[in-house]
Parts: C-alpha cells; sequence; structure tokens
C-alpha cells in the first residue's frame, strides 16, 4: 500500500514507505461506510473524507490544530534537512581535500536526503491532513516511485560505505576503491534502486470514490493480489534486511581488525614517539567508523518505527488502540522517520573535524569575526586580551581545526614511512 505523497509502505512493511492514507481509509472503514447514509445526511452532495473521520472515529488528523502542530513539525524537518544536506554539498564540492571516497558517497547520501525532505516530507504530511490528492495523476505516479528510489538509494549508499571503510582497514596498501570506482558505484546504485522501486509507477492510481468529495492516490494491483505479496517481500528483504546484513558483517569486521591490530603495535612498538603517532592514527580511524556506524544506527532507529507499524498492519496485529486511531500513529512514525534527513549534517559537524571546518567556511567572514570577537570578549579579562587582539586572532581561532587536521595529517604520513606501521 502507499502514501499518496509518492511514499510507499507496501504489503510487507517497507515496500517503501507506507500504506496508503485513501486506501487505509477505504478498506479498513468499510463497514463505517455502509452505516453513513450519504443520501440522507448531504441529499446529492459529497461526503468530506475529514469530516466522516470524525464523525465516526474521532480521528485528530482530521481536526485543524493538529494539521498545525504536524505542519511546524515537518517545516522544522524539511527546513533543517534540506539547509544542513546543501552545507554538505557546498563543503565536499569547495573543498577538494574533502573528495574522498567516503565522502563522494557522503555526496551522494545528501543529495538522497533532499530529495526524501522535498518529496517524502511534503506530498505526505499534506495527503495525510486533507485526506484527498490535489497534485495529478503524473505526480500520482512518480512522486511514489521517487520516493522509494530515494529511500532504497540511500540505505544502498551506506551499505556502500561499509564495504568501502572495510577494504581500507582490511586491505590498507590494495582493494582499496578508487574515486573512478565510487563515481561508477553511485549511478549503478542509482539505477538499481530504481529498478527496484519501478513497479510503483505502474502500481499508483488516482480514483474517483462514489460519495466522497475529491481525488484518491491509491495502489492499485487489480486481481493480482499475489503478485503484489511477492513484490513487498522481495522489496523489503533486498531494501532493508540485505544491507544491513552486509553492514554488519563489514563494520564487525572492521572493529575485530582494528583491536587486533591495537594490540599487536602495544607489544611490537618500543618508540614511544611512533607509539604515539600510530595511537593518532588509530584514535581518528576509529571515530571515523564509529561516525558512519552512527549515520546507520540514526538510520535505523529513524525508519524502525515506521516499518513495524506497517508490517504489524499488514499481518493485522496492531494493538487496538493503535488500530482505532491508525491516521494519527502513521503520521508520528513517518515524521520519526523524516527526522533520518537531519541526523547526518549534525553528526559530520560533530565527529569530523574536516567537515566541521569546511562548515565554517561556509559562514560570511563579518560572521566569523564577530563570533571570534565575541568569544575572545568572554575571556578579556582573564586574559587581558584588547579588542584589537581579538579581532588580529579571529580568523586563527575558527580555523583552528584545520592547522589541527593538517598537523594530524602530516604526523600520519611521516608515520607511515616506518615499516612497523605497514600492517594498518
Amino acid at each position: 500500500m502507499t502514501f499518496s505523497d509518492g511514499q510507499t509502505l507496501s504489503p510487507l512493511p517497507m515496500a517503501t514507505e507506507g500504506a496508503s492514507l485513501e486506501e487505509r481509509l477505504f478498506l479498513s472503514n468499510l463497514s463505517l461506510a455502509d452505516e453513513f447514509d450519504v443520501s440522507m445526511a448531504f441529499f446529492n452532495e459529497c461526503v468530506d473524507m475529514n469530516h466522516f473521520l470524525w464523525e465516526f472515529q474521532r480521528d485528530p488528523t482530521s481536526r485543524p490544530i493538529t494539521a498545525a502542530i504536524f505542519a511546524v513539525v515537518y517545516s522544522l524537518i524539511v527546513l533543517v534537512g534540506v539547509s544542513g544536506n546543501i552545507c554538505v554539498l557546498l563543503s565536499i564540492g569547495r573543498t577538494r581535500s574533502l573528495q574522498t571516497v567516503s565522502n563522494l558517497f557522503i555526496f551522494a547520501l545528501s543529495c538522497s536526503d533532499i530529495v526524501v525532505c522535498c518529496v517524502s516530507a511534503t506530498f505526505t504530511p499534506y495527503t495525510a491532513f486533507t485526506k484527498v490528492w490535489v497534485f495529478g495523476v503524473a505526480l500520482c505516479s512518480l512522486a511514489n516511485f521517487i520516493a522509494g528510489t530515494s529511500l532504497c538509494f540511500s540505505i544502498f549508499v551506506l551499505a556502500a560505505i561499509s564495504v568501502d571503510r572495510f577494504l581500507l582497514i582490511r586491505f590498507p596498501l590494495n582493494n582499496q576503491l578508487r574515486h573512478n570506482h565510487a563515481l561508477l558505484i553511485i549511478p549503478i546504485l542509482c539505477l538499481f534502486a530504481m529498478f527496484v522501486s519501478f513497479p510503483m509507477i505502474f502500481t499508483q492510481k488516482l480514483l474517483r470514490m462514489e460519495g466522497y468529495c475529491g481525488e484518491f492516490c491509491v495502489e492499485d494491483w487489480g486481481t493480482n493480489e499475489l503478485y503484489r505479496e511477492i513484490y513487498g517481500t522481495i522489496l523489503l528483504i533486498v531494501q532493508f534486511f540485505v544491507p544491513l546484513l552486509i553492514i554488519t558483517i563489514c563494520y564487525i569486521g572492521i572493529s575485530v581488525r582494528l583491536n587486533r591490530n591495537i594490540l599487536l603495535r602495544r607489544k611490537k612498538m618500543g618508540n614511544s614517539w611512533l607509539r604515539h603517532r600510530q595511537s593518532m592514527a588509530d584514535r581518528r580511524r576509529q571515530r571515523t567508523n564509529r561516525m558512519f556506524i552512527l549515520m546507520v544506527c540514526a538510520f535505523v532507529l529513524s525508519w524502525i518505527w515506521f516499518i513495524l507499524f506497517n508490517l504489524l498492519r499488514d499481518l493485522g496485529l496492531l494493538p487496538y488502540f493503535i488500530r482505532e486511531q491508525e491516521f494519527l500513529y502513521g503520521i508520528i512514525t513517518h515524521a520519526i522517520a523524516m527526522t533520518s534527513t537531519i541526523w547526518n549534517p549534525i553528526l559530520y559537524a560533530l565527529l569530523n573535524f574536516q567537515l566541521r571546518s569546511a562548515f565554517l567556511r561556509l559562514v560570511p567572514e563579518n560572521a566569523r569575526k564577530f563570533m571570534a570577537k565575541r568569544k575572545f570578549g568572554q575571556l578579556g579579562s582573564k586574559s587581558k586580551l584588547t579588542p584589537r587582539d581579538a579581532k588580529l586572532v579571529a580568523p586563527t581561532l575558527l580555523m583552528a581545526s584545520v592547522g589541527q587536521q593538517k598537523h594530524r595529517q602530516t604526523a600520519i604520513a611521516l608515520t607511515a614511512a616506518s615499516p612497523l606501521v605497514l600492517s594498518t
């Protein structure tokens, strides 16, 4: 089933995002519709879907106050998600030293997150609260396909990053992915995600329901319900379980390899300087791996509630209190899933020194100097710094992390010259 915004919540949980609001309504409330005498209540006029839901289920999503609250939530998600990921794109695009293989995958992931913000976080909430599809027949088919492709592509890219990190740690001197490999892998993953989501173009139909106002974008497999179940099962496995299995295996292998190398070096290295430098390199690798692991965790924790909701719904196992307010819990879990687009830029800024420095360089120079001046102004009473001193050292303060990163890179390069560290 599909969210008529262009998101699929398929027959089996993750068919892309979720079951159509309209489809769930008409199927789950069919018995209620029989009780509702449209001709008596409204003569020849159509029935507003929100009115219908409020009359029979006291559905909170049919109330303006609920719509206003979620409008604020989704607006914040779109604002932070789009602006944060644009900062990532600009930082990587303008900084040549950041254009590593892993960061090329991050670049692609940010592009996907922006698409999710623009499609899933806009069409879905609007349709969830109006209960009708107003975007035309073309978008009825394409929006779901685009959203499904973006979701598949995101998790495929996370799996590709884990493979890249595994090859980098396990085979440091060879078998690493190169830039040309990454530039080939990214479009292949995109094409595969499009291929997996392609059936959604043909199964989304724009329909009118007799007696109800408006048009509804619903998933319609006709009499081929068996095909729908098969497709949903395949999509769940390919889109979720297989990538997560690859990610888990890779990061377990990375952790085992790093810990073993650290123990071996502690026994072999007698030179304290080399030991210190190699320890710095190990900590840098661990910090990078920790960032990517947290990216995967954030993605899974954002989506798992939405996936479970749809899985239990399709199996008929939703608790009674959730089943009674299916629209409300559906939009709550969807909003949580959409937060997956905002966590990655935050993690980059917190855990990646180079990206953090690149983010700072996006801030206008006057604003950077003002921030630095305020920072030193707070310290002025203790350090006796004058405003002129603060102005002179402002660029140094804000670019310190860049200098630290260059120092680390130089130290690692010097350390790599030692035969003792070639096994890393």
